[in-house]
C-alpha cells in the first residue's frame, strides 16, 4: 500500500524537472496503470481516462521529451498535438491495458530527431553566427521544417556563445563542452540502449507527462527528485542563500535569501549571473548540478565568477566580477519571517512580513507572529499592521486558519471540497484576536494558495484591506502528497506524485483558483505585468463557486461535537463588517494621486513596463522598495481616517 505522508500542503509548485542526471523511476506497465488509477480517484475532474486527458496526455508526451522544442517538427507531433477521434480511442483502451507501444514509438521517433539534430549541429560549426540573438523559449512553436529548425539552433548557439565570451579563452572553450555535455546527457536520457531501461524510461515519460495532463498542481517524481524536494521541504541546507533562474547563457541571481550568507556577506547583486563556480564553468550545466556546486560544508569557501551590468558614461556595459562567500546554514526557520516598525504620530506602524505557512516542533507561522504582536503591543503604541504576503508561496493550510485567527474573531475561514463533492469547513476558534485595529494585507502576483486564503478570508470579513498588484497567483486547489518527510524513509523508487483532490473556498464562498485574489487598492509592483499564476498554466482547474457561510450552520460537524462547537462559539463570533472598509474610496483616491505625482514611481513603472521580466524576484529585494512606500503610506491614512471616525462617534455620544 502506498505512504500517505502528507498531505493538505498549499504551495504553488511546478512537476519534477527529471535532470539529466537523474535516472528514471522502476515502473513497469502495470504499475504505471496503477499509479494513474490512484491518482484519478482523488481527482475532483477526472476519475478515468476520458477523450480529453487522453489529448492532453499526447501533447504533454511530446513536450516532456522536447520541452525546448528544439528536436521534434510540427509534421511530426501533429497528431499528438491535434489527435483525431480513432487515435483517442486508440490511447483510451491501450492505457487502460497497460500497452503503450505508442508512446515506444515517440521514444523511437526522439531518437531519430536526435540524429537529425547532429547532423544539423554539423552545419552550425562552418556558418557564421549572428551577435545580439535573443531567443524566448516559452513563445516558440514546434518547428515548421529543418531549416527553421536550423535557425532555431542557430540562434539559441549563439546566445550561448555571446555569454561564453565573458569567459577567458580557456574557460570559454570548457563552456562550450559543457553545454555540448549536457546536451548529450539529455539525449542520452532519451536514447536508452538497455530493454528494461527504455521500458523504465517511457514509463517516467508518461507518468510525468499523465500527472501535468490532470492539472497544473499535480506532478509525477523520480526518486531523485523526490530527494531533492525533500530538501526544500524540510528547509534547512548548507550554502549561501540565494535564488538562481536558468539563462542558457549563465544562472542569474533573482533572489538573495535574508539573513543568508549571501545576504549578510554582501558582494553578490541581484542580476547578477553566475558563469563560473571555483573556476568551473557552469554554462550550459542543469539547475541541480549548479546547486549542488554551491552547496558545501558551513565555513568552507564558494568563489563564484559572475557577469554584472553597470552603466559607465551612459551605456550599459557587462564586467565579469569573482564573488567570493563563505557557506554556512540555511536554515528556514530564521527566514520564514520578519518584522519593523515606522514611527507615526504617538505611537507605530507594525510590519510583519510572512515568507511561507510553516509548522515544526519549536514553532509555526502562527505562534511567531503571535509572539511579534504580542511584544510590539507591549513596547509601542500600534496604531496600524500590515501584513506583507507577497511572493509567499504557501504552506500548511492550518496554519493559514490560525493566521488568519489572529485578526478575527470565531468564524469559519475556509471550506474545503473533495474530489466527491464533500465539504469540511476549517474555523479559527481562538477565544482572542491578536489585532483588532487598521490591517492592509499586502499580495503580489507571487502570493499563492495559503497566502490567498488569509488575503481573501480578511477580505470577506472586511477584517482588512487588500493592497498591491491586480491579483494573486490564482491557485485554489489542495493537493496529497505520497512524499514521506519523517527524514527516514527514503523516497519510493518507483517515484512520487502529488495530485490535486479538490478546490478551497474562503468564508464568502469564492475560491481564488485561477483568478486569484484582487486587492481593494491597486499599487503595482515588480511582478505586475508579470505572466505567473494559473492563469497563464497549461491545463488549471476552473473556478466555481459555492455559497457563502458567514452564518455557520455546523452541516459538517459529526452529531457528538455539536454541543462542545456551540459552547465554544457562543461567544466572540465574528460578524461580517465594513468598519475597516468604509474608507477605502477615500484611500484609494489619495494613493492615486500620491503615485501619479510621485515621479520616481512612475519611471519604476515605466521599467518594469518596458522589462516586462516575469521572474525578476520581488520588490522587497530592491534597494528601495516602492509598492512598501506607498503601502505605509495608505495604512497612516487609514489610521488617520480610522481616529477621526472614532473621535466623531465619542463626540456624538458625550453630546
Amino acid at each position: 500500500m502506498f505512504r500517505w505522508c502528507l498531505s493538505l500542503f498549499l504551495f504553488a509548485s511546478a512537476a519534477g524537472l527529471f535532470p539529466s542526471a537523474m535516472g528514471p523511476a522502476e515502473l513497469t506497465p502495470p504499475e504505471v496503470v496503477e499509479r494513474a488509477k490512484e491518482m484519478m480517484s482523488y481527482h475532483p475532474t477526472f476519475q478515468q481516462m476520458t477523450p480529453e486527458l487522453a489529448g492532453r496526455l499526447l501533447a504533454t508526451f511530446c513536450d516532456e521529451l522536447d520541452p525546448l522544442k528544439t528536436y521534434l517538427l510540427k509534421k511530426e507531433v501533429a497528431v499528438w498535438i491535434d489527435p483525431p477521434q480513432k487515435i483517442i480511442e486508440k490511447v483510451i483502451s491501450s492505457f487502460n491495458e497497460g500497452h503503450f507501444e505508442m508512446f515506444e514509438d515517440m521514444l523511437h521517433r526522439m531518437a531519430q530527431a536526435i540524429a537529425r539534430r547532429k547532423a544539423l549541429q554539423s552545419r552550425l560549426a562552418k556558418d557564421t553566427l549572428p551577435k545580439g540573438a535573443s531567443i524566448r523559449f516559452n513563445e516558440l512553436d514546434w518547428a515548421e521544417d529543418e531549416e527553421d529548425l536550423y535557425q532555431r539552433l542557430r540562434t539559441m548557439r549563439a546566445v550561448q556563445e555571446d555569454a561564453a565570451e565573458h569567459l577567458d579563452a580557456k574557460l570559454c572553450q570548457t563552456a562550450i563542452q559543457r553545454i555540448l555535455k549536457r546536451q548529450l546527457a539529455f539525449e542520452q536520457q532519451r536514447t536508452p540502449k538497455d530493454q528494461l531501461l527504455f521500458k523504465q524510461t517511457v514509463a517516467t515519460f508518461l507518468m510525468k507527462a499523465f500527472a501535468e495532463a490532470l492539472d497544473s498542481q499535480s506532478a509525477f517524481f523520480t526518486p531523485s527528485e523526490a530527494k531533492q524536494l525533500l530538501i526544500s521541504m524540510q528547509q534547512r541546507l548548507f550554502g549561501i542563500g540565494i535564488l538562481l533562474r536558468d539563462d542558457i547563457d549563465g544562472f542569474s541571481v533573482i533572489k538573495l535569501v535574508e539573513g543568508g550568507p549571501a545576504d549578510r556577506q554582501k558582494g553578490l547583486e541581484l542580476g547578477d549571473k553566475v558563469i563560473a563556480v571555483n573556476d568551473e564553468p557552469v554554462i550550459g550545466l542543469d539547475m541541480m548540478d549548479v546547486v549542488e556546486m554551491i552547496r558545501g560544508e558551513p565555513g568552507s569557501v564558494v568563489t563564484l565568477k559572475v557577469v554584472r551590468r553597470c552603466e559607465e558614461n551612459g551605456k550599459e556595459t557587462q564586467h565579469p566580477v569573482a564573488v567570493r562567500l563563505k557557506r554556512g546554514e540555511v536554515v528556514v526557520k530564521d527566514l520564514r519571517y520578519g518584522t519593523q516598525i515606522m514611527p507615526f504620530g504617538d505611537g507605530v506602524i507594525a510590519y510583519l512580513r510572512l515568507h511561507s505557512f510553516y509548522q515544526d516542533d519549536e514553532t509555526s507561522s502562527y505562534a511567531d507572529l503571535l509572539a511579534s504582536l504580542e511584544q510590539l503591543q507591549r513596547e509601542h503604541v500600534v496604531q496600524g499592521v500590515i501584513l506583507d504576503l507577497r511572493c509567499n508561496p504557501g504552506g500548511l493550510l492550518s496554519q493559514a486558519v490560525a493566521v488568519t485567527g489572529l485578526f478575527i474573531e470565531k468564524g469559519i475561514v475556509v471550506t474545503v471540497k473533495d474530489e466527491m463533492g464533500n465539504f469540511s469547513h476549517m474555523r479559527n476558534i481562538a477565544s482572542k484576536k491578536a489585532w483588532d485595529g487598521p490591517l492592509i494585507v499586502l499580495i503580489n502576483r507571487a502570493s499563492a494558495s495559503a497566502s490567498e486564503i488569509v488575503a481573501q478570508a480578511l477580505q470577506d470579513w472586511g477584517r482588512a484591506i487588500i493592497v498591491g498588484d491586480d491579483r494573486s497567483f490564482g491557485k485554489g486547489s489542495f493537493q496529497l502528497f505520497t512524499l514521506c518527510v519523517d527524514g527516514v524513509t527514503p523516497p519510493n523508487p518507483r517515484g512520487e506524485y502529488k495530485v490535486t483532490r479538490g478546490r478551497y473556498y474562503t468564508v464568502s464562498g469564492k475560491t481564488p483558483q485561477l483568478t486569484g485574489v484582487h486587492s481593494d487598492i491597486v499599487v503595482p509592483g515588480l511582478l505586475c505585468f508579470a505572466e505567473i499564476g494559473e492563469l497563464y498554466s497549461k491545463f488549471p482547474l476552473p473556478p466555481d463557486a459555492i455559497p457563502a457561510h458567514f452564518e455557520d450552520t455546523f452541516e459538517d460537524v459529526p452529531f457528538f461535537q455539536l454541543p462542545l462547537l456551540r459552547k465554544l462559539y457562543s461567544f466572540a463570533q465574528q460578524q461580517k463588517t465594513d468598519q475597516w472598509t468604509r474608507a477605502m474610496p477615500e484611500l484609494k483616491k489619495r494613493s492615486e494621486q500620491r503615485l501619479a505625482q510621485n515621479a520616481a514611481y512612475q519611471h519604476f513603472i515605466d521599467e518594469v513596463k518596458a522589462n516586462n521580466d516575469s521572474s525578476s524576484g520581488d520588490d522587497s529585494q530592491k534597494s528601495v522598495d516602492l509598492q512598501l512606500e506607498e503601502t505605509w503610506s495608505i495604512l497612516k491614512d487609514f489610521v488617520s481616517i480610522s481616529r477621526k471616525e472614532a473621535e466623531g462617534v465619542d463626540q456624538r455620544k458625550a453630546a
